[in-house]
């Protein structure tokens, strides 16, 4: 259909699952959806697909802002990066046209500076780039789109390896519709309801920060390297605390009435700093999982992470792995110099910057905490699912949350699964501590979110867009005949088409699991007290109600060959 789906589909074709990452042989994909561009709410994303040189198998990230629509205006729905440069480079599109430009000045920039560079040189384009981190093939690079960040797997150090300094694009054309006056009738009430929608009012005052006291309410907010789910400095680091003592103004991305970003100011090294965050997944990483409660220093790491091109989440997850390993004397050789206890963030901005040029300690820091797990000789408590590190919801009280962890394929996230802890704490539907009927929760919410992730529409309009008003959205904008029952086959095929791929790699059965801390250890405090993620049942469950016979991807072999082939290139 579009945007992850898409993304998935020209990967596995473009290249050998085997390939090496941060070879010349390897290519990132980036897409639209057939929504992008137009008015409709929260549809201004893109999807950046590869093959993560974090995880080693498929990853995708997805960004919003106003780059998406750009690309459409100027006539394309989907880019292919291929090969590598001798010297860094710059793709200027423009209006149809595709150029390869110079960007040696702009190499060793850090992103907003880059953009702010490439404006006075060019003039008003939508920019996408790299930092220090991405040039220095720091693991978990960020792509920056204006002040967005497709942040997760590290798609900037696959920029990287290719010298890409960024992609710069310029467009000035229009989209055609199908039928245009049911499409703005759709809209209109889409609009409507967004008004009257307590959750989007709540993300219009406060961004998704608002999740912070609710998640410590409910035992779930992790905290020190996930030792607990509740943490004593929450009120200091929410979403209301936030918009009180740092937001400046909301900003939105394209088409999106909404506006979830809060743009917050900090003062360092005697200057300003502007960015537009820190949201929640950012305050869960470099906030309660390392213990520190001080918005504001959340706040600026937030920005020095973005500046460097860096995934909040995964930098995060780094600092407090090791923060736990030097609580329990475990750092030794190269990581000795690391000293930073939980709570402590006076250095964590310097930290991030070694990380991103690779200085010293900072050098094993820029592979992720699987690596580094690896070095200290330490599984039990590294965070992380097929390399990527975890979301910010411990699921040890949100069951059906830890199975979509463990069964995604980019590895430990919270987003590709399609946010089943939504059922199991705001909806009222599930209970979220038992395993039972987690199988065909998780199978639900997959689909769903992939065609969200295709569209491509945001995540957080899911309330209000629901699989009605998609449809309508896409058959009034494409012509063609969809319904709910073809995009519930759209998403079968590509859950399946992600599925192989890693399926092509070697992922097996036996790497859809969760840390040993998740399995094992039960919370020792809060609402979701005594309790664990009984995980062997609920993969059984899964796995019949989604039909791969073993866990193997049987069903995705399947899906790939004969009599779908056609119907797949057609429709998917």
């Amino acid at each position: 259909m579009g945007g992850r789906g898409l993304g998935a589909r020209l990967l596995i074709e473009e290249i050998s699952p085997a390939v090496d990452p941060l070879s010349e042989s390897a290519k990132v994909v980036l897409t639209t959806g057939p929504l992008t561009g137009t008015m409709a709410p929260g549809s201004s994303r893109v999807g950046v697909t590869f093959k993560s040189p974090l995880t080693g198998i498929y990853g995708f990230s997805l960004a919003g802002g106003h780059f998406g629509a750009e690309l459409k205006y100027a006539g394309f729905d989907a880019v292919i990066l291929e090969g590598r440069a001798k010297s860094p480079k710059m793709l200027v599109i423009d209006d149809g046209a595709a150029t390869v430009a110079d960007a040696q000045p702009y190499w060793g920039m850090e992103t907003i500076e880059t953009q702010e560079a490439i404006h006075r040189d060019i003039g008003d384009f939508e920019i996408a780039c790299i930092g220090p981190a991405g040039e220095n093939l720091v693991k978990y690079a960020s792509v920056l789109l204006g002040r967005r960040a497709a942040g997760r797997c590290g798609g900037g150090c696959a920029f990287g390896s290719k010298k890409l300094k960024a992609i710069a694009v310029r467009g000035t054309g229009s989209l055609e519709m199908s039928d245009i006056r049911q499409f703005d009738e759709t809209i209109r009430a889409i609009l409507e309801d967004l008004k009257h929608d307590a959750e989007m009012i709540n993300y219009r005052l406060y961004g998704t920060p608002s999740l912070v006291e609710t998640l410590n309410q409910f035992g779930i907010l992790p905290t020190r390297n996930f030792q607990s789910g509740i943490f004593s400095g929450a009120p200091d680091i929410s979403g209301e605390h936030l918009r009180e003592k740092l937001v400046s103004r909301d900003s939105a991305c394209f088409a999106c009435p909404v506006a979830c970003g809060k743009v917050s100011s900090v003062i360092y090294g005697g200057k300003i700093l502007v960015d537009e965050g820190p949201e929640y997944e950012t305050i869960y990483a470099l906030g309660s999982n390392c213990g520190i409660s001080d918005i504001r220093s959340i706040a600026l790491a937030d920005y020095m992470c973005d500046a460097m091109g860096m995934d909040t989440m995964t930098t995060g997850s780094v600092i407090g792995f090791l923060m736990e390993c030097r609580e329990k004397g475990l750092l030794k050789g190269e990581l000795e110099g690391f000293d930073l206890k939980f709570g402590e963030n006076a250095k964590i901005p310097q930290i991030i910057k070694m990380i991103a040029h690779r200085e010293a300690f900072g050098a094993p820091m820029a592979e992720g905490v699987r690596y580094l797990s690896q070095i200290v000789g330490e599984d039990q408590f590294a965070m992380h699912v097929k390399g990527l590190e975890l979301g910010g919801y411990d699921p040890r009280g949100a069951k059906g949350e830890g199975l979509a962890m463990a069964t995604s394929e980019r590895g430990g996230c919270h987003h590709a699964g399609g946010y089943p802890v939504n059922a199991e704490l705001f909806f009222g539907k599930v209970d979220r501590f038992t395993p039972q009927g987690k199988g065909a929760l998780v199978k639900q919410a997959r689909k769903n979110q992939l065609l969200y992730d295709s569209a491509i529409v945001c995540v957080f309009y899911g309330g209000v867009v629901n699989l009605e008003r998609m449809t309508k959205l896409l058959r009034f904008s494409t012509g063609r005949d969809y319904t709910p029952s073809t995009l519930s086959e759209i998403a079968e095929r590509i859950s399946n088409i992600e599925r192989k791929f890693n399926e092509q790699i070697g992922v097996k059965r036996s790497d859809d699991t969760l840390p040993r801390r998740l399995l094992e250890t039960p919370l020792t405090e809060g609402a979701s007290k005594g309790h664990v993620v009984e995980l062997g049942p609920m993969l059984e469950d899964f796995y019949r109600e989604i039909g791969w016979e073993s866990g193997e991807g049987n069903a995705a072999a399947n899906s790939l060959k004969g009599g779908t082939e056609n119907s797949h290139r057609s429709e998917a």
